[in-house]
């Protein structure tokens, strides 16, 4: 029989068109927000991030609505944004490929590319990513426990440790919380890394479980960055392991509760390494190009992230704060030899570029019946990040051994932080003597100078109801 002139012409489009169609349909049908990729593949892990055990993150199996993956009734669970205090950018890696593995990708919503949940005894950590891919990779949660960070003004750490290398320096973290995309190796590790920056000084873990693929998932998340789909990377940390590290003075506290102060910032690696010592490719929260200094990036970020709890991040919990903290003063010494007195400082802004220069109010607090009430104000304006202005509060009325301390709060920012608390000393009753006595009115917070040159690394009232004072000090000849 003669094949009809033309099947063979009209039968390959129609095919092609068929293929195509059936494509579209799986494609369709396997990119929906909300649909987990890659299960946790341990059945007890995977009943932990997957509870109802419907293969979504999503409250549904229809997905999360629109762009809307953040709100906790579009969740199964009620995760929580950390949120950045500059916008987040694409495209600011220090290493690696824009917009894929290692890249933090915003919401459009509240801006946030982290997020974390506490269900009472797993702290869940959430990251939202430019796309995933075989390769092993670290994806690490450094956390600040004691308030303290940087190298000088009142929030000094005195772990501080410079970025001497590429890869070094600890600007104050104390826990680094890391997942490793590898499966031959530790999957998911914390380490105690107070005053250490190279990996071999903060091994052996403080716990770790091997194969990342056991205990963490994967999901397809609302955006599109980069016009193809972003994804989460979900995994957890038994809080029981965060509260059993124990750290060394000077450190403070020993030990963290669920009420604990913390701040903690994510960072990828494009290595399966702690970012401490590690290729860092993203800090989360501030344009990567414009800090070359990893450290500077990390303090610029802290000075401007309000402390949590893990508590906050439970069902019920409040979350974080998204107003950004105003960094702290610092108050010079205060006289009780005349009442009323003027209570003297500095400010110096956060360094991070959106930092508020202008019109920032200085609050002076004093030590009443047990309680610390208001005893002045003033504002202040600063010429640019980094630099440095001078404050004073007149009309104060103080008594010998009165206790003051002073916050910053700049418009539209919370004042998060004190300065360090300071003891009023009577020069006038002092009595010169051979030795050089610290209550010569110069009971100060970190990194204040007395006037005969002695630096004080006073622990700062980082949070509050935490008083410095430095007494009966020998100079020494």
């Amino acid at each position: 029989m003669t094949r009809p002139t033309g099947t063979a012409s009209f039968r390959t489009p129609l095919l092609l068109t068929l293929s195509v169609l059936l494509c579209l349909a799986a494609t369709a049908q396997t990119y929906i927000p909300g649909k987990i990729v890659r299960p946790a593949t341990n059945a007890t892990a995977r009943g932990i991030l997957d509870p109802n055990s419907d293969g979504f993150t999503s409250a549904g199996t229809s997905g999360y609505a629109g762009q809307d993956d953040v709100s906790s009734s579009n969740n199964e669970l009620p995760y929580k944004p950390l949120y950045p205090f500059y916008a987040e950018p694409n495209s600011d890696l220090r290493r690696g490929p824009d917009k894929r593995f290692t890249d933090f990708v915003p919401s459009t919503i509240d801006k946030a590319s982290y997020y974390m949940y506490y269900s009472g005894s797993n702290v869940h950590f959430r990251v939202r990513m430019g796309s995933i891919i075989p390769g092993a990779k670290g994806y690490s949660f450094l956390v600040d426990i004691d308030g303290r960070f940087g190298y000088s003004g009142p929030l000094a750490d005195p772990n501080y440790l410079a970025q001497t290398t590429g890869v070094g320096g600890n600007p104050g973290f104390e826990i680094e919380i890391d997942l490793f995309s590898q499966a031959s190796q530790t999957g998911i590790a914390v380490y105690n890394i107070d005053g250490k920056d190279k990996r071999n000084d903060f091994l052996p873990a403080v716990w770790s479980v091997n194969n990342w693929l056991d205990y963490s998932q994967i999901a397809m998340a609302a955006t599109s960055d980069n016009g193809d789909p972003d994804y989460y990377i979900d995994f957890y940390v038994p809080f029981s392991v965060l509260s059993g590290i124990n750290f060394a003075a000077p450190t403070t506290p020993a030990n963290i509760s669920t009420s604990t102060a913390l701040r903690i910032i994510p960072t990828t690696v494009m290595a399966p390494l702690p970012a401490v010592g590690g290729p860092k490719s993203d800090i989360y929260g501030l344009p990567d190009n414009l800090y070359p200094n990893a450290n500077d990036e990390y303090i610029a970020m802290l000075g401007s992230m309000p402390p949590i709890s893990i508590s906050n991040f439970s069902s019920g919990g409040p979350g974080q704060s998204s107003t950004a903290c105003t960094a702290p003063p610092t108050i010079n010494k205060v006289s009780s030899a005349a009442t009323p007195t003027t209570v003297t400082g500095t400010w110096t802004p956060n360094r991070n570029a959106s930092a508020i220069l202008s019109n920032v109010g200085i609050t002076v607090y004093r030590k009443v019946a047990g309680s610390y009430v208001s005893a002045g104000s003033t504002t202040v304006t600063a010429s640019s990040t980094g630099s440095t202005v001078t404050w004073s509060v007149s009309g104060v009325t103080v008594a010998a051994g009165d206790s003051f301390y002073a916050v910053a709060q700049a418009p539209g920012e919370s004042a998060c932080f004190e300065s360090g608390r300071v003891a009023a000393n009577n020069c006038a009753a002092r009595i010169a003597a051979p030795t050089f006595d610290a209550t010569e009115c110069n009971s100060l917070g970190a990194g204040n100078t007395s006037s005969k040159g002695f630096t004080f690394n006073n622990k700062p009232s980082v949070w509050p109801n935490s008083f410095a004072k430095v007494s009966n000090t020998t100079q020494g000849t």
